[in-house]
C-alpha cells in the first residue's frame, strides 16, 4: 500500500537520509580508492614474571628464548599455541627458525653444543670445544666451531655434517639462504667474505680493509667493508654507500638490503636499497637509534626513538611507515617475516615477546579503509567496490558472505549509527577497559566506543596505558567506584569536610590512599615539571607556551600524562623547540 499523499512515511527519513549519504559518496568516487591499508592484529605471546629473549620468526611460526624458573629454555608459537620446545637443567638459547626447523645453542655441562629440532630434538655436535652462531635455511644448518686449531665452518644437510672450511685461521659469522653459505674468515692480512654455493668455495672479496657482517639471501650477498655497504649479486660487486658515516649490520632479502648509518650520537637513520635506489626510512622524521633493521621483500621493520625517551617498533611496507608499538616502555630486538613483525618488549616488571601480523583481513564490516571504524568517509570506496565486483570482505555490510546491493542499507546505517559518528570496530572487545593489555578495543562497547572515538589507535593496534587511564577518567567507563562523601574536585581544589577523607589525583582519577589534608591536590595545568620534548607519567610540562598549545589540542596531555603522543606533538608544534637532527 502506498502511502497518503501528506501523511509522513515512518522509513522516508531513513531513506531520505540513506540517499543523500548514498549520494554524496558516489560524488566521491573519482577520488575514493578501494581498499585501505593492511589491518594490524598485534598478540603479546608471553605474560609470566620472567625474561624473554631473541625472538625470530619464519612464516607463523615464532622462537624465543625464555626463563623457566630454573634456567633458560626454547620456546616455539606455531601459529596456534606455545610450546616449550627444550626443558632441562642447562642454558639454551640463541634461536633461529626456518618454517618448522629450529636450531639453537645449548650447554651440555662443558660446553657449548647446536640443537636440532624437526618435530624432534638431535643434537647435531658432541665435542670438548664451544660451538658458536648456528644458522637454518630449510633443512641445511650451518655453524661455527673450534676444530682444535681455529675457528671452522661446519654444514648440516639433513643427513650428514660436513667441515667446510680447513685453514690455518678463524673463520666465523655464518649465514645460509638455501645451499648458498656466506662467512668472513681471516685471509691472513684482514677478514674477507667468502662464498660456498654448494659446490666450492669462492672468496668473494680481496682488499687491505676488513669486510664483515655478511648475509646472504639466493644469490645475493650483502656485507660491510670499510664503514661502506656492498652487494654481491652472483655475477659483480656493487658498492651501495659512499660517505663519511659508518654503514653497518647490512641484511639483504631478495634483491632490497638495509643497514643502519651511524651518524653522530644519538643520531642514526635505516636506509634502504630496494635493487635500484637507496633512501633513507627515517631522516628527520624519527630522529634517534634507529637500529636493529630486518628485511623480509620489501617489508622492513627497525627500532628508534621518535620521541622521548623509550624505543618502539616501525614498519615500512614499500609506501609508507607505520608504528606498531605505542607505549612508555622499551620495545626492541624486531624480527620480520613476510607480514608478520615479532619484538621484544617491557610490560613494566619483565621482557615479553609480541607478534604483529598485517592482512587484508576486515576489522569490521564497512571499515573499507581499514581505520578502526565504519564512517561517511568508507562510503565512496564500498560503492567502489559494488561496480567493480569486489571481494573485499569489509563491503559485505550485512555479513551474510557475498556482497551485492542488499549491502547498501545495512552499511549506510552502519555509517549513520551514534549520530552520524559511524560504528567503531572493535568495541566490544577482549580485555578491560579499565587495564592496557595487547588486543584492540576492550570489553565494554559504550567505554569502548569513546575512548576510540578519541584515540582510533586503541581499537586498531592494541589497548594500551593512554587507552586505560583515558577509560579511567571517562563517565561513560566503569574503571573506578564512585566517590563516597566529599573529597577532591577535577580542578584540585578540596571540597568543605574532605580533610578526613582520603583521596590523591593520579593517572586522571581520584584514589583513596592518602588524607587530602595531607597533599597538594594536583590538577591540570601548565607548566609542570618534566621536558615537553620528552615523556613522563604526570601531566602537563615545563615550557608554558609548548605545555598550553599542546593540551589545546590534546587535553589529555595535561589531565592524565604527558605521553609520547605529546612529545611527538611538541616536535611538531612551532610553540615549542624540540630539535630534530
Amino acid at each position: 500500500m502506498s502511502p497518503v499523499i501528506g501523511t509522513p512515511d515512518p522509513g522516508s527519513s531513513f531513506r531520505s537520509g540513506l540517499f543523500r549519504a548514498f549520494a554524496a559518496a558516489l560524488l566521491l568516487l573519482p577520488a575514493a580508492s578501494a581498499r585501505g591499508e593492511p589491518f594490524w592484529t598485534i598478540t603479546q605471546l608471553t605474560d609470566n614474571d620472567y625474561e624473554e629473549w631473541s625472538p625470530k620468526v619464519s612464516g607463523p611460526n615464532v622462537v624465543w628464548e625464555g626463563y623457566d624458573g630454573t634456567d633458560s629454555e626454547i620456546f616455539l608459537y606455531d601459529g596456534n599455541a606455545t610450546v616449550q620446545i627444550t626443558n632441562n637443567s642447562y642454558q639454551d638459547y640463541a634461536p633461529e627458525v626456518s618454517g618448522s626447523n629450529i636450531v639453537w645453542l645449548g650447554h651440555d655441562g662443558n660446553d657449548d653444543e647446536v640443537f636440532l629440532y624437526d618435530g624432534a630434538i638431535t643434537q647435531l655436535t658432541n665435542n670438548e670445544y664451544d660451538d658458536y652462531g648456528p644458522d637454518v635455511s630449510g633443512s641445511n644448518v650451518v655453524w661455527t666451531g673450534y676444530d682444535g686449531s681455529d675457528l671452522e665452518i661446519f654444514l648440516y644437510d639433513g643427513v650428514a655434517t660436513t667441515q667446510l672450511t680447513d685453514n690455518g685461521y678463524h673463520d666465523g659469522y655464518v649465514a645460509i639462504s638455501g645451499s648458498n653459505i656466506v662467512w668472513m674468515g681471516d685471509s691472513g692480512n684482514d677478514y674477507e667474505i667468502f662464498l660456498y654455493d654448494g659446490n666450492a668455495t669462492v672468496q668473494i672479496t680481496n682488499n687491505s680493509y676488513r669486510d664483515f657482517d655478511p648475509d646472504v639471501s639466493g644469490s645475493n650477498i650483502v656485507w660491510s667493508g670499510d664503514d661502506e655497504i656492498f652487494l654481491y649479486d652472483g655475477a659483480s660487486t656493487t658498492q651501495l654507500t659512499n660517505d663519511s658515516y659508518g654503514d653497518l649490520y647490512p641484511q639483504v632479502s631478495d634483491s632490497n638490503v638495509v643497514w643502519m648509518v651511524y651518524i653522530a650520537a644519538p643520531d642514526s637513520d635505516v636506509l634502504l636499497f630496494d635493487g635500484s635506489t637507496t633512501i633513507s626510512l627515517t631522516g628527520g622524521d624519527y630522529y634517534s637509534y634507529n637500529q636493529n633493521p630486518h628485511v623480509s621483500g620489501s617489508n622492513v621493520v627497525w627500532s628508534g626513538i621518535g620521541s622521548g625517551t623509550e624505543s618502539e617498533i616501525f614498519f615500512y611496507d614499500g609506501t609508507g611507515i607505520t608504528q606498531l608499538s605505542i607505549n612508555s616502555r622499551s620495545d626492541g630486538d624486531p624480527q620480520v617475516s613476510d607480514a608478520t613483525v615479532v619484538w621484544r618488549g617491557s610490560n613494566g616488571n619483565d621482557s615479553e615477546i609480541f607478534m604483529a601480523v598485517a592482512s587484508d583481513l576486515c576489522p569490521c564490516s564497512g571499515d573499507m579503509d581499514r581505520d578502526g571504524d565504519a564512517d561517511f568517509l568508507d562510503l565512496a570506496p564500498f560503492a567502489i567496490a559494488l561496480v567493480e565486483g569486489s571481494s573485499d570482505p569489509c563491503a559485505d555490510g550485512n555479513a551474510d558472505g557475498s556482497i551485492n546491493g542488499q549491502d547498501i542499507r545495512p552499511m549506510v546505517e552502519l555509517v549513520l549509527a551514534d549520530g552520524g559518528l559511524g560504528t567503531t570496530c572493535g568495541c566490544p572487545g577482549q580485555g578491560n577497559c579499565c587495564e592496557s593489555h595487547g588486543n584492540p578495543g576492550c570489553d565494554d562497547g559504550s567505554c569502548c566506543a569513546s575512548v576510540c572515538l578519541l584515540y582510533p589507535h586503541c581499537c586498531e593496534t592494541g589497548w594500551d596505558s593512554r587507552c586505560a587511564y583515558t577509560a579511567a577518567a571517562d563517565p561513560n567507563c566503569d574503571c573506578h567506584p564512585p566517590m563516597l562523601g566529599a573529597c577532591c574536585r577535577g580542578d584540585g581544589t578540596c571540597t568543605d569536610g574532605a580533610t578526613e577523607v582520603p583521596c590523591i589525583w593520579q593517572y586522571g582519577i581520584w584514589h583513596y590512599d592518602q588524607l587530602c589534608e595531607n597533599i597538594d591536590c594536583l590538577g591540570s595545568g601548565c607548566p609542570a615539571p618534566g621536558a615537553c620534548c620528552g615523556t613522563h607519567n604526570w601531566p602537563g610540562c615545563a615550557h608554558e607556551p609548548c605545555c598550553q598549545s599542546v593540551c589545546s589540542y590534546d587535553p589529555f596531555c595535561c589531565e592524565v600524562m604527558w605521553d609520547s603522543f605529546c612529545a611527538v606533538q611538541a616536535f611538531d608544534d612551532p610553540n615549542c623547540f624540540c630539535i630534530t637532527p
